[in-house]
C-alpha cells in the first residue's frame, strides 16, 4: 500500500493559551517543522462569548498566518471541537438549553439548533472565502461519547449539520472523523461514509491500544471506499488524571513512540496522518526539553 500523501498536525489555539504559548507564535514555529497542514478548531465558545455577538479575530490572523506560510487548512466546525472538554458550548447557551440526561443532542432540540445554525452560517459565509482552508470538518468525533458527561450528536443531528455545511459551500470537501480505538464495536464507520467525503480515524496505540487487530483496521479503511485520513495519531502523553502531565519521561507517549506509531500506520492505505501533540512538543521545547519536538524533525526528514 502507498505511504500517506499528507502529513500534518492538529493545532487547538485555547489549549496553547493555557499552557502560555501565544498562537500566532506558535503556528510560526510549526511551520519550521515542515509540515504543509494544519488542522484548525474554530470553538464556539470563544467566538460567540455573547449571545448573537461573534467575533473571530484570532481566527482570522491564524488564517492569514498558514495562507502567508503556505499551509493548506482543515477547519472544525460545530459544538463539538479538538481537545478537552470536547464541547465547546457558550456559557449563555448552556444556561438556556435542555442539556440531555442521556448523553445524546438530538433534533428536536429547536433553541440549540437556532443557535447553532445561525453559527456554522456565519462561520462558513465569514471563512469560504479562505482558499488556505482545503477542507471542512463536522464536528469532532461526533458519534462517540465523550467529555465530562458522556455526550455524543445522533446521527441524525450530524447528517443535517453535514448537509447545511455542504449547501453553504459546495466545493469543499467534508471530513467526519470518529475514535478510531474501537471501530467495530461502536460500528459508525458505514454510516460515516455515508455522509462524508472523507473518513477520518483517531488513533492511540499506547495507553488505550485499539480493540480492533492492525489487519482489521486495514480491512475497514479498504472496505470504505473514499479517502480515509488518520486525523489524530498519538504523539504526546496521555497520563491517567491529568491534562498536561509533569512527569520527565511519561510512559504513554516517549520521544520515540511518535517515529513508531507513525511507522504502524503508514502502510494502512489512508491518505493522510495528523500528528496529536504540538502543542505538547512546542510546550516542552519552550521550557527547556526539546526531545519530542527533534523526534518529529527527525522522523519528517524520513518520511
Amino acid at each position: 500500500m502507498s505511504k500517506p500523501k499528507i502529513i500534518g498536525t492538529s493545532f487547538s489555539y485555547p489549549h496553547l493559551i493555557s499552557l502560555g504559548i501565544d498562537p500566532l507564535l506558535a503556528i510560526q514555529e510549526l511551520k519550521k517543522l515542515n509540515l504543509s497542514w494544519v488542522r484548525l478548531g474554530c470553538y464556539w465558545k470563544e467566538v460567540e462569548k455573547s449571545e448573537g455577538k461573534f467575533d473571530s479575530e484570532l481566527e482570522e490572523k491564524l488564517l492569514d498566518s498558514a495562507q502567508k506560510l503556505g499551509l493548506k487548512v482543515v477547519l472544525t466546525v460545530g459544538m463539538k471541537a479538538p481537545r478537552w472538554p470536547e464541547y465547546y458550548l457558550p456559557s449563555w447557551l448552556k444556561k438556556k438549553i435542555k442539556l440531555p440526561k442521556e448523553g445524546i443532542f438530538s433534533l428536536g432540540q429547536d433553541f440549540l439548533e437556532k443557535k447553532l445554525t445561525k453559527y456554522l452560517k456565519i462561520t462558513i459565509d465569514k471563512f469560504k472565502k479562505y482558499s488556505v482552508i482545503k477542507v471542512w470538518q463536522i464536528e469532532n468525533e461526533p458519534l462517540d461519547p465523550s467529555g465530562p458527561y458522556g455526550w455524543r450528536i445522533s446521527e441524525e443531528f450530524l447528517k443535517k449539520e453535514a448537509e447545511l455545511v455542504r449547501f453553504l459551500d459546495p466545493p469543499r470537501p467534508l471530513l467526519i472523523n470518529l475514535w478510531g480505538n474501537e471501530l467495530t464495536l461502536r460500528d459508525f464507520y458505514p454510516y460515516v461514509a455515508q455522509i462524508a467525503d472523507i473518513v477520518g480515524f483517531d488513533i492511540y496505540f499506547r495507553y488505550f491500544p485499539p480493540l480492533d487487530s492492525e489487519e482489521k483496521i486495514k480491512e475497514i479503511i479498504k472496505s470504505i471506499g473514499k479517502p480515509v485520513w488518520i486525523t489524530e495519531l498519538q504523539a504526546e502523553p496521555w497520563e491517567p488524571g491529568e491534562i498536561v502531565t509533569k512527569k520527565k519521561n511519561p510512559p504513554s507517549c516517549l520521544p520515540q513512540h511518535i517515529s513508531q506509531n507513525y511507522r504502524q500506520v503508514e502502510k494502512w492505505g489512508v491518505e493522510a496522518v495528523f500528528f496529536w501533540g504540538f502543542e505538547w512538543w512546542l510546550y516542552r521545547k519552550l521550557n527547556g526539553d526539546s526531545r519530542w519536538w527533534e523526534e518529529v524533525v527527525k522522523l519528517l526528514q524520513n518520511c
